[in-house]
């Protein structure tokens, strides 16, 4: 027997493949925590339900914004993610914060000193 869902995992499925975010679904259903969400959607993925898709939730973007995906080391990730930590952010949001300061700063040429 099992027990009753406590959530409409039909209608979360529906607008997570609708592209809301994680955390409008969450207060739309007045989940728990995030885990509840990446729960369904993981029981769903095994069981192959295609609205289970993956994603990377890039932050708003509106006609001024372009969204860019970098991979780093593992040692580099680890400093990025002590300082982070440090700081009370995610390394998403710090890394976010350290491209956007070099860039309104006009700060490449002095972080990069590459041109001689």
């Amino acid at each position: 027997m099992t027990r009753p869902r406590k959530y409409d995992h039909d209608a979360i499925l529906g607008d997570w493949q609708a592209g809301m975010t994680t955390q409008a679904i969450v207060r739309r259903y007045a989940m728990a925590s995030e885990r509840a969400l990446w729960s369904i959607l993981r029981r769903r993925r095994v069981a192959g339900d295609p609205r289970a898709v993956y994603r990377i939730e890039a932050p708003a973007i509106d006609a001024d914004r372009r969204c860019i995906a970098v991979s780093v080391s593992a040692a580099d990730f680890d400093e990025l993610s002590a300082a982070a930590k440090a700081r009370g952010q995610t390394v998403t949001g710090l890394c976010r914060k350290i491209v956007s300061t070099i860039a309104s700063e006009r700060m490449v040429d002095a972080v990069l000193d590459d041109r001689s």
